[in-house]
Formats: structure tokens, C-alpha cells, sequence
């Protein structure tokens, strides 16, 4: 006789590979702090407070299907939201924003192997 153990213990080990979210790094390359950071995309909004020139930040999203990445900030007073862009999902996916000095924000996604 054949155990199903085997199947659901690979069905559960892959539910929670996905369920951890794509990690996200954002890094502002610019010469003025970023306020009101907010990343967003399909099924997700996420603030981030302030990061300062030079700094990056780590998040988890978890977005609720197949998604780019828009970035929202303000800097010297002015508002900015780039396009969306990148894909990932909510799982397995290495996600890098980096806003430009021109704040200008470029997006880069790999997956990565669980």
C-alpha cells in the first residue's frame, strides 16, 4: 500500500515556499530623502515611511496574483510615481527598485529557486 504522505508533505512544503512573498529591496540612489514611499501593485499597497539618500530597505510583498511595481515618494516637494513596471509573483521572486538621482526609478525581477 502507498502512503500519501509523500504527495501532501510536497503539496504543503510548496504552498509555504509561495506564501512567503517576493522580496523587494528598494534603494534611492538620489541626493534627497524619499518621504511618503509607497510601493504598489495588483492586490497590494505597502508604505515605507521615509529612506534617506543612500539607503535601501528590504520588504516582503504579497501580491494576489502576477504584478508590476509602481513607486510613490515625495522629494524636495515634489510628488513622483513611476510607470509599473517588472513582473513578479507572490512567491519565489527577487524584486530591486532603485530610484535614480534624476528619481527616475528603474525596476529589476528574477525569479529565484526556493
Amino acid at each position: 500500500m502507498r502512503s500519501i504522505y509523500g504527495p501532501i508533505a510536497l503539496v504543503a512544503i510548496l504552498v509555504v515556499g509561495c506564501s512567503g512573498g517576493a522580496r523587494v529591496t528598494v534603494s534611492n540612489e538620489s541626493s534627497a530623502t524619499l518621504n511618503s514611499l509607497t510601493l504598489s501593485g495588483e492586490g497590494f499597497s505597502q508604505s515605507l515611511g521615509s529612506l534617506e539618500p543612500g539607503a535601501k530597505r528590504d520588504v516582503r510583498i504579497r501580491p494576489s496574483g502576477e504584478t508590476s511595481l509602481s513607486v510613490t515618494f515625495v522629494a524636495n516637494g515634489k510628488k513622483f510615481e513611476s510607470p509599473p513596471a517588472g513582473y513578479f509573483e507572490g512567491g519565489g521572486y527577487r524584486v530591486r527598485a532603485e530610484v535614480k538621482p534624476n528619481f527616475e526609478v528603474a525596476v529589476r525581477s528574477t525569479l529565484e529557486s526556493y
